[in-house]
């Protein structure tokens, strides 16, 4: 428990003098009033209400009386291991533009492990949502986006820019639900392998945009490379039993 004790003020005697100190003695003293006491006569007051504080005896307090070089070859000792974290996140959002802007690549969606488009997007974008309903008419076919929880017909998707028409089902099924009776642009019928990127305004553009947009803007990007191409293979297998 003593070393402990120790430790703790040896720790905070010598790290003020080389910060808190320091920055206060940069600041310079007040003017038209007296000069603020030396760094080392405060540093040595609070250590010395510090020990108190810890119990200690008026003798290990006076011991402490190092200079700060000596504190920190002192301390050298108990440090095991400097470690310097950070993050390799990349930005998504456009920080230039006047409304906030995700604007998500091919890889980030793919990267997902879901093989469904609005899987993807689910997982990416915490305001997006879309209606899946059971078999029970075409309407289940349908895919249409939401976003912030309001209905399709609130939410503009654009493909490159230019607007998505919507389809000819209305959604009647899910009783009272925020879909209930809207028509929404189906984004199923975007494969992911096609987009470049997907670009979403999370805030309301209804002044810009129209009624269209008031929960948003989703702008999807399809592939324009004029050379190359890729393809996806997703193997299965059946069984008997296997429903």
């Amino acid at each position: 428990m003593r070393n402990a004790q120790w430790t703790a003020v040896l720790l905070l005697a010598a790290l003020l003098p080389s910060g808190i100190g320091r920055a206060s003695e940069g600041r310079g003293a007040h003017q038209g009033g007296d000069p603020r006491k030396p760094v080392e006569e405060r540093t040595d007051a609070l250590v010395e209400e510090l020990g108190r504080a810890l119990g200690m005896t008026p003798s290990e307090i006076e011991a402490l009386g190092l200079s700060p070089a000596e504190m920190q070859r002192l301390l050298a000792g108990f440090t095991e291991e400097t470690v310097v974290v950070g993050s390799r996140a990349q930005p998504r959002s456009a920080t230039q533009s006047a409304v906030p802007v995700d604007v998500l690549s091919a890889t980030d969606l793919v990267s997902q492990g879901a093989g469904d488009l609005k899987d993807q997007l689910r997982t990416v974008i915490p305001s997006f949502s879309t209606n899946s309903q059971p078999i029970s008419g075409v309407s289940t076919v349908v895919r249409p986006a939401m976003l912030r929880n309001l209905a399709p017909d609130h939410t503009l998707v654009l493909v490159n820019g230019k607007r998505r028409h919507r389809s000819s089902i209305v959604d009647w099924h899910g009783g009272n639900g925020v879909a209930f009776g809207s028509q929404g642009p189906d984004i199923s019928a975007i494969p992911p392998i096609a987009l470049r990127q997907v670009e979403v305004l999370r805030d309301g553009a209804a002044a810009q945009y129209g009624s269209d947009a008031i929960a948003g803007v989703m702008n999807f990007q399809l592939r324009d490379a004029r050379s190359g191409g890729s393809i996806a293979l997703n193997p299965g297998m059946s069984r008997p039993g296997a429903g």
